[in-house]
């Protein structure tokens, strides 16, 4: 049976890097929308990067003079009628090639459609070669402008931890994609993630008609969390040892001149571990006696002081050597869980430091396992979910080398990648940038922004930043390195994910172990 397709227009130019479409009489075109042209087994797919007005007119001021018309007319209370306007007037669609099907195989465009084709709208169908690139984390329905098409996408798990990035304005919709993916994690029991929550939204889901990740039907099984704060339902607290901080945690937190930073570490070679605990609580005179030198000034241990008392009177922060909770992170991490980590309330270094914290003992665990084959295979692939990102990822001039820049540039190597969430792309650095091998794109609004995803995204970016502005809140753009273009999408939002989602989903004793095909 033949399949019937909706005529949408003709090809009417002009090369590999810019097709124009002029569009069927009485049809609109839209940003973003996914055309299709070709004969045969050979399917070129088009996405339109901008609309504009066409006419059938001798004179290209055609259009000036008509209005004029109209107006005078209108003004002198006559009518104005337009002869064949529905042939006349129309829309044209500059397109750019995506790329084309021979086979049910896609290729890269190096050739263009026949002149003069007729373009179509898709379907689902059309689009079958994407289920090998569509990912087994799922976020969202493929989208053609403000259609939605029944085809999930979203991104590969292999891929974690070669670092996602999330960018979005206020509004677009961060927190649901993130809910979203989070949901995906415990679903597919593959990889860990360890989500760091600022704001308290991503386990109750803040708002009355919100669902945070505890309302997931994998929580139970799938989904720790650790709170300094009680929650609703049962958390588990977060403490964090003074001997588990380390002077790499603190220097990219606080202004450090040069006699603090060296003092900081001849107090660390000295005290060990418990430099913290003991310089918060002995006196600078008996300090310098214990220490090997004395060449630091009193004021500049004072200033250390001062800071470790600050510290370690945080709620958050303990002297009990016996307690710590990075361990039983690092755990269930091994075991694929999502591990929710509660810091609503805290603010500047009172939430970036315990993140920084634990951060780097993922990182070192992962680190040193890389050492032991075995080990290292059993482990789960993880990534690190920071909100706010740029805090910690900008412009390396002003902010120094800190633990998550390093994960940037080392953790794949390790299965540690980082999930780095902003407004404001344009703040981070962009070699940093650079190492996001998967991008979310969500509306942004700033040029600048823009112009840093057109740089540093996996696919070509250069034609879409007009549709990146017009994006309304849930669409995306979906840029990884297994997509052969970037995908645009509609994020589920995370309510109706959850309330669709049927107890058919595998139980997580089907689902095989994260080691059986780490490397398949």
């Amino acid at each position: 049976m033949t399949k019937i397709r909706k005529y949408k227009g003709r090809i009417i130019g002009r090369s590999i890097t810019e097709i124009y479409v002029r569009a069927l009489h009485d049809t609109n075109l839209v940003l973003g929308e996914i055309l299709i042209a070709g004969e045969g087994d050979t399917r070129f797919f088009l996405r339109v990067v901008d609309v504009s007005y066409g006419w059938e007119a001798g004179n290209a001021g055609w259009a000036i003079g008509v209005a004029g018309s109209m107006i005078e007319m209108e003004q002198s209370d006559r009518g104005f009628v337009m002869h064949d306007r529905a042939r006349r007037n129309f829309e044209i669609g500059k397109c750019v090639i995506m790329g084309y099907t021979k086979q049910g195989e896609f290729r890269r465009a190096k050739t263009l459609p026949e002149l003069f084709s007729q373009v179509f709208i898709p379907d689902a169908d059309d689009f079958n070669f994407i289920k090998d690139y569509a990912g087994d984390l799922r976020v969202g329905k493929l989208r053609s402008g403000e259609e939605l098409l029944d085809f999930e996408v979203g991104m590969g798990s292999g891929y974690i931890q070669s670092h996602i990035g999330i960018f979005a304005t206020t509004g677009m919709g961060k927190s649901n994609l993130m809910k979203r993916l989070a949901a995906s994690v415990m679903e597919s029991h593959n990889v860990g993630m360890l989500i760091f929550d600022p704001h308290g939204e991503y386990y109750e889901g803040g708002e009355r008609d919100k669902r945070g990740l505890k309302h997931h039907f994998r929580a139970k099984d799938n989904l720790t969390v650790f709170s300094y704060r009680k929650l609703s339902e049962k958390s588990n607290g977060l403490r964090i040892n003074h001997r588990e901080i380390d002077i790499e945690d603190l220097l990219h937190l606080f202004e450090f001149s040069q006699a603090q930073m060296e003092a900081a570490y001849a107090l660390h070679n000295c005290f060990g571990n418990d430099w913290l605990k003991i310089l918060s609580e002995s006196e600078g005179a008996e300090l310098a006696k214990e220490m090997p030198s004395s060449k630091f000034h009193e004021m500049t241990i004072a200033v250390l002081q001062r800071r470790a008392r600050q510290i370690l009177k945080q709620e958050i922060f303990h002297k009990d050597d016996t307690v710590s909770v990075t361990d039983a992170i690092i755990t269930e991490l091994k075991k694929a869980k999502v591990v929710l980590i509660d810091l609503s309330g805290l603010s500047g270094w009172r939430e970036l430091l315990p993140a920084a914290v634990i951060a780097r003992k993922v990182f070192d665990v992962y680190r040193h396992a890389f050492r032991k084959p075995e080990e290292f295979r059993s482990l789960p692939k993880v990534s690190i979910v920071l909100e706010e990102a740029q805090r910690v990822l900008g412009q390396l001039s002003g902010i120094k080398e800190n633990i998550f820049t390093r994960i940037c540039r080392e953790g794949r190597k390790f299965k540690v990648g980082l999930t780095a969430i902003t407004q404001q792309p344009k703040l981070i650095d962009e070699e940093i940038i650079s190492q996001f091998n998967t991008l979310f794109v969500l509306g942004l609004a700033d040029e600048r922004d823009r112009n840093i995803i057109r740089s540093s995204a996996r696919q070509d970016f250069s034609e879409l930043s007009r549709e990146i502005q017009m994006l309304q809140p849930g669409e995306a753009l979906i840029s990884s390195p297994q997509a052969p273009f970037a995908i645009p999408a509609k994020v589920d939002l995370y309510e109706d994910h959850i309330k669709n989602q049927k107890e058919s989903v595998k139980t997580r004793d089907e689902i095989p172990s994260p080691d059986r095909n780490f490397f398949g």
